[in-house]
């Protein structure tokens, strides 16, 4: 198994929930205290579940060398029976934090060994690779794919991987579709090794995809593209045409950024363009997550709030917010499915999910609670992704924030609705509000984060906050809302003064 010790996940957690968080580690590190206990014990040991859990999928991966399974088994059980039978509060309270760190530990092992196989482990100057094409993508140089293998020539089956990485050059594009069977020639070689020791290690993410290898195409001998396709090969057909059509509709300088926004491909952006991102802060806007989904969730969501408020007989009759709720975490799904699923974007979906489900009860929105509850089935759907840059980054910055908020932004947000004003005074104040609050999420957010990045790239952004309060405006008002037009009014053929906006705003982005 391929390692990478990034033991940073319980230091995020705890970094990102110091606004209310002092008071629960210090009731860690004094048992003893029954005050302390009673505010660890019930709900808020929820909140701490998946910083356990997590701990617990650290812990299996930062061991080098391969643990007993039946060991953590042993452990877990150990822990339940205490839990269960003890009538100490403080040895519970113990037992449930030993077991959800076991059960982490279990649970990374069981998905790591499930996702187990076959690797090269020596290259083939020419092979004949039989599969099914289930990703591609075009890039600034050549394509990319992804072929769930069949049979590799001159290799054994249990030394074929299930999937292989290839690239080819940009006419390969009109042959391999995804959901296509093809018969090809190329030369395959083994995943790159780490290029320090202890550093990024590409095996990793590699194998929990069932990557067990790479190449460069030599030769299509064969394409059939006839029969039905799975969900998830048309999927993929989805991106590659819309980002087709991206790549003709947005300006030269705006549309890797913009291809990378609406449907997560970054092959074609510039490497300047990224290199100019990460230097100032704002890469976070190529990593499709809270931010993007809420925009657009939340876009679809008021327009259908606004088409309502226009019949005022049947807005004060029935209540539209649950069926505006339900059109807007379609299109979130929607917007999942197109942007490729990753673990951001499924941390963001789960939020979004949360989020409307709320707002339908007449709950509180954003609560440690969701977040809590989002964290631990992203750890349950992809145990792997604790020791991944981007959702440390992502939870970490939704975590501070939240807190933040939850604890201090209400009574912000409410004193601002006292007495009457008039109306250029009450848009003065939602001006003055909005730029405040952005202020306080890009301060938040990035003194959270900026750790965290420095650690993973070896940079600090010392320009973050200014290029934030400068771009994000632009990115949430022009970028991301003209986005979601221009893919509502394509059908249409009406779509060409959206993807102009879109276009000026990346321009503005990546000029500032």
């Amino acid at each position: 198994m391929f390692l990478n010790k990034v033991p940073l996940f319980a230091m995020t957690a705890c970094k990102a929930a110091a606004v209310r968080g002092i008071s629960y580690l210090r009731a860690m590190a004094d048992l003893s205290s029954e005050v302390a206990l009673t505010e660890m014990h019930g709900e808020r040991l929820f909140y701490w579940s998946p910083v356990f859990f997590g701990a617990g999928c650290l812990a299996y991966f930062s061991h080098e060398t391969e643990p007993r399974l039946l060991l953590g088994f042993l452990i877990a059980a150990i822990f339940s029976l205490v839990f269960i039978f003890s009538t100490r509060e403080s040895l519970r309270l113990v037992s449930a934090v030993v077991f959800m760190t076991c059960a982490g530990f279990i649970w990374a092992q069981l998905q790591t060994g499930d996702k187990d196989t076959p690797m090269l482990s020596r290259g083939l100057k020419e092979a004949t690779v039989h599969g099914s094409i289930i990703f591609a993508e075009k890039r600034r140089t050549g394509s990319q794919y992804v072929i769930a293998v069949t049979d590799i020539a001159r290799l054994r089956h249990d030394q074929t991987p299930e999937r292989l990485r290839l690239y080819g050059k940009h006419r390969h594009l009109d042959f391999l579709q995804p959901g296509c069977r093809a018969k090809i020639k190329a030369r395959l070689v083994p995943l790159s090794k780490p290029l320090v020791p202890g550093g990024y290690e590409p095996r990793l993410a590699a194998h929990f995809k069932k990557e067990g290898g790479r190449g460069f195409i030599r030769e299509i001998v064969d394409v059939s593209c006839a029969g039905p396709h799975a969900l998830g090969e048309t999927v993929a057909r989805w991106r590659v045409k819309l980002a087709g059509y991206l790549e003709q509709v947005l300006s030269p300088q705006a549309r890797g950024i913009g291809i990378a926004l609406v449907t997560g491909l970054r092959g074609q952006i510039p490497p300047d363009h990224k290199q100019s991102l990460r230097a100032s802060g704002l890469a976070h806007m190529l990593a499709i997550s809270g931010l993007h989904m809420a925009l657009m969730t939340g876009g679809v969501f008021g327009f259908f709030r606004l088409i309502g408020a226009l019949f005022p007989r049947l807005n004060q009759t029935v209540n539209l917010a649950p069926y505006c709720a339900l059109v807007a975490v379609s299109s979130g799904l929607v917007y999942l499915l197109i942007s490729g699923g990753g673990v951001a974007n499924q941390r963001a979906f789960i939020m979004m999910c949360l989020v409307f489900l709320a707002i339908v009860l007449g709950r509180y929105a954003l609560t440690l609670r969701n977040v809590s509850l989002a964290a631990m089935i992203v750890l349950l759907l992809a145990p792997q992704s604790v020791v991944m840059v981007s959702f440390q980054m992502s939870f970490a910055a939704v975590l501070a924030l939240v807190a933040f908020y939850e604890h201090y932004g209400r009574s912000f947000w409410q004193s601002g609705k006292q007495g009457r004003i008039n109306r250029i005074a009450y848009w003065r104040r939602r001006i003055m509000v909005y730029f405040t609050t952005l202020f306080l999420t890009s301060l938040i957010a990035g003194a959270v984060t900026g750790y965290i990045a420095a650690y993973h790239f070896n940079m600090l952004p010392v320009n973050g906050l200014t290029a934030n309060l400068v771009a994000m405006p632009v990115f949430g008002l022009i970028i991301m809302p003209m986005a979601l037009c221009g893919l509502v009014l394509s059908p249409l053929g009406l779509d060409k003064p959206c993807f102009w906006l879109m276009s000026w705003g990346i321009e503005f982005v990546v000029e500032v």
